[in-house]
């Protein structure tokens, strides 16, 4: 039977090591057929000697988040459950909630409800409902990924989303670009010079090679067309590097340079989207901190490009330039001479829209609409779902600024995490929050927000979108989203 407060106790009497675990290896000498011990979360999920033997004589039968159980350490710990025997069903549990165990802190009541739900299914097999502070799984053993036993990689959003990737055609980034991880070694030759560096605060649109500082610059000096990633923390970020030679990629940037198959703007495209975000954050979660490894890197799948790469450069050249869209030429890629005038969104809306922040909010709808009415016009359909996108989140950004009474054109938003930390707000952390500041009343237009979310990031971001699926129903429906939508402040936005 499992006692989680025993195997914690134990596991504060005897020092935890990342290999060779005294307490796990006493353990695993025992006669029992079912053993359980508190380990660093990641404790399985490398390729050492040692825990390879393990596996070809124990199989997992769970593995339950606990969190920092010790309070003199910042290392996550995960209850692994090891049976000679494989098992039916594997549990694993994620604790969702705030980080309440500490040198000076309490466990929460809500945590140790976790604890006692995580031992009645392992004890019982009684399957609690998941809730704000914790989710629970059941899984065949087949589901499992030998190199990952981390119980966060099997958060349900992440197994949908490898679920979704099996249907889509994805290579490794290795068969795709040469990749080089900027470092900055005692002794190297640039380590002791000042050098232009570009560092990830950098990497940001519109990019200006003026910005970049002298710095230890690293192991590569970057090329025209290098593809310079940061994926560290929560956000990732790309951008096409276009400054001269003798600049150098800052300590733990990844520098790609593709091959012929796919053009430096695809790649850049994809590894900024918000699905390649999900993917890191699956592989970052149980490597207990928030940087891609190389070999994580080499591995990471790009879903191939289904379109002609000049209507990629063109979709990189308004990311971009965010001041300087001009749609007509995507669409003379995609479907030749433009169409007679058709005017979608109501021109009007920009100035009867309720606004806390004036001038900003007009003056960004007044263009954004006339460029959406310009795609949709003549046919690209794509473009115009992304300015819908584009729009809605205007429209939200001022709405919070009215409700926080801060101006967030200006200044991020950013929300506060379970575990207590903040980080950037995405369009869906926005959408959520206008719901539950506006619930009951905003239930519906919160769905339709989350399909416009959902339209605009695919295919703006990780492109999956086949071409077929955009056409003229599809940004008419999207459209008709954002109408309803806006309608909550003040105004109708359809002609």
């Amino acid at each position: 039977m499992l006692d989680i407060q025993t195997c914690i106790q134990k596991r504060k009497a005897i020092s935890h090591t990342l290999r060779d675990d005294a307490l796990l290896e006493s353990l695993l000498d025992s006669v029992e057929n079912e053993i359980f011990c508190a380990l660093a979360l990641n404790y399985f999920n490398n390729g050492h000697k040692r825990v390879r033997e393990i596996k070809e004589k124990w199989h997992l039968s769970c593995a339950i988040d606990l969190g920092r159980i010790l309070p003199d350490a910042s290392i996550r710990f995960t209850l692994f459950g090891l049976s000679r025997t494989s098992s039916d069903r594997i549990v694993i549990t994620q604790w969702l909630g705030k980080e309440t165990t500490g040198a000076s802190s309490i466990p929460s009541d809500d945590f140790n409800r976790y604890l006692s739900s995580c031992e009645q299914l392992v004890n019982a097999g009684i399957a609690p409902q998941d809730s704000a502070f914790a989710e629970y799984a059941m899984l065949d053993e087949s589901a499992l990924i030998d190199t990952r036993w981390d119980p966060a990689f099997y958060q349900k959003k992440y197994r949908e989303l490898r679920r979704m990737l099996e249907k889509e055609s994805t290579v490794p980034l290795s068969e795709l670009a040469e990749i080089h991880i900027a470092w900055s070694p005692a002794g190297h030759a640039c380590g002791a010079q000042t050098v232009p560096t570009l560092r990830a605060s950098n990497i940001v649109f519109p990019f200006s090679p003026d910005t970049v500082q002298l710095g230890p610059g690293s192991n590569v000096e970057l090329e025209t067309g290098d593809v310079v990633l940061s994926m560290m923390g929560d956000a990732n970020r790309a951008l096409v590097y276009t400054g001269d030679s003798g600049t150098f990629a800052g300590s733990r940037l990844a520098v790609l340079r593709p091959a012929h198959e796919v053009s430096s703007e695809y790649l850049c495209l994809c590894l900024s989207s918000d699905l390649v975000r999900d993917i890191a954050a699956s592989i970052k979660v149980g490597h207990g901190h928030s940087l891609i490894g190389p070999k994580d890197l080499r591995e990471f799948p790009v879903i191939l490009p289904n379109l002609d790469e000049s209507y990629y450069r063109t979709e990189y050249e308004k990311l971009s330039h965010p001041n300087k869209r001009d749609y007509i030429p995507l669409e003379r890629l995609k479907t030749g001479q433009p169409t007679d005038i058709e005017s979608i969104l109501d021109a009007e809306y920009a100035r009867k829209v309720q606004a806390h922040n004036e001038k900003q909010l007009r003056e960004f709808l007044q263009s954004d609409i006339r460029e959406l009415n310009t795609c949709f016009t003549n046919g690209a359909y794509k473009a115009a779902i992304v300015l819908a996108g584009s729009i809605l989140e205007a429209v939200l950004i001022d709405w919070l600024s009215e409700i926080h009474g801060k101006n967030f054109f200006n200044s991020r938003y950013r929300i506060k995490l379970k575990n207590g930390n903040t980080k950037d707000a995405t369009l869906e952390n926005m959408i959520d929050e206008i719901e539950e500041l506006e619930k009951p009343d905003w239930a519906e237009e919160a769905k339709c927000a989350h399909k416009i979310k959902y339209m605009s990031n695919r295919i703006h971001a990780d492109l999956c979108i086949r071409t077929q699926d955009v056409n003229e129903q599809a940004a008419r429906m999207v459209i008709e989203c954002l109408d309803k939508v806006l309608r909550t402040r003040g105004s109708s936005c359809l002609e």
